[in-house]
């Protein structure tokens, strides 16, 4: 496992190549519990305590190959990219999203069921990538802005 600060989050990485589908999910889900619980307890906290917390946990999550640099001192890696971008949702509306690569969802399945399958580009990607995103802020968007995300059949 590696963590690194970034300044303005956390970059995490771990080997899945040995992990079930259900323990990738099970990661996903962990961190859609640290999202919820961030936003319900942990920012009611410290919004007296410091100047401009921010109200949402960003969280962006990608499966895929890295490339150790710098005497394995950094990482390098496509996913590591989408991850970031992903994160970076949040200021256009979301706070949390996942690829769909590498795991395999099954309709009615309750790790996923408030997540909404939408496909967007992702800059550095030549084409448009099928992300989870929060059903919830999905439905919050204008009917125009859900139409633009060229959201999947469900």
């Amino acid at each position: 496992m590696f963590g690194k600060f970034l300044g303005d989050g956390v970059l995490l990485l771990w080997d899945v190549r040995h992990l079930s589908l259900e323990a990738r999910a099970n990661l996903i889900q962990a961190f859609d519990i640290i999202h919820d619980d961030y936003e319900r307890i942990f920012y009611k906290q410290i919004k007296s305590q410091y100047t401009n917390p921010p109200e949402k946990l960003r969280c962006g999550i990608a499966q895929g190959q890295v490339t150790s640099v710098a005497d394995s001192n950094d990482y390098v890696g496509m996913c590591i990219n989408i991850a970031s971008r992903l994160q970076k949702l949040a200021d256009e509306t979301f706070s949390f999203g996942f690829t769909k690569k590498g795991l395999e969802e099954k309709k009615g399945a309750n790790w996923y069921g408030h997540f909404r399958p939408i496909k967007i580009p992702i800059r550095g990607v030549a084409k448009e990538e099928v992300v989870y995103v929060f059903r919830k802020e999905f439905q919050r968007l204008s009917e125009e802005d859900q139409k633009k995300l060229a959201v999947m059949d469900e």
